[in-house]
């Protein structure tokens, strides 16, 4: 694992790994959960939307099949990537949607990079993979590791009534994510391809 370039492909395919198109590809399948398939013209839209992403990140554009679908998916998800195998409190809170978002947090995201890393993603020209390794690897100290915290932090453990329990969930309400109905996204769009290619 140690020193192994990062990978390139798909399946098989080469991919451009940019974190910045890979950003773009996290957003656009997480809309693309949202579609319903069910209705009619759904399936056609959630296809032509794939082939979107599919043109965008591989070099040359493979045959679409649920391998390719699934791959994509992974590779957006930080796969076949080996995660850390002590998961940080930071990792844990990354999954939650309610404590991050890479569009909303982006400012606080870039300058948690240049605080710990000194890195200006403006002009940094990073893999998706170490793009999301370094994320994970922020330190709880750091302006995003803040703001997950508070946003995570469970306000039942302070006295009902207190002033400290009422500025916490007034710092809470501050810093919270619009809301968003896009939970289930990442599962809705695997069970999407699946049902297009595999249902009779």
């Amino acid at each position: 694992m140690w020193f192994q370039p990062f990978p390139d492909a798909i399946a098989g395919w080469r991919v451009r790994a940019d974190f910045r198109l890979w950003l773009w590809v996290y957003k656009a399948r997480r809309d693309m959960g949202r579609l319903n398939t069910e209705e009619q013209g759904g399936a056609a839209e959630w296809l032509s939307r794939f082939l979107g992403i599919a043109k965008a990140v591989f070099i040359e554009v493979p045959p679409l099949n649920a391998d390719i679908i699934r791959g994509v998916a992974a590779f957006s998800n930080g796969s076949p990537w080996p995660p850390c195998d002590a998961p940080s409190l930071n990792e844990r809170d990354m999954r939650c949607a309610k404590t991050f978002d890479f569009e909303h947090d982006a400012g606080v995201i870039a300058a948690s990079f240049r605080q710990v890393y000194g890195i200006d993603l403006r002009r940094w020209e990073g893999h998706w993979l170490e793009f999301l390794e370094l994320l994970r690897g922020l330190p709880a100290w750091c302006a995003l590791g803040e703001l997950i915290r508070l946003r995570a932090f469970d306000l039942e453990g302070l006295p009902p009534g207190s002033r400290i329990r009422g500025r916490m969930a007034a710092a809470q309400r501050a810093a919270a994510l619009p809301a968003d109905d896009s939970d289930g996204d990442r599962t809705a769009l695997l069970a999407e391809a699946e049902k297009l290619f595999y249902d009779s």
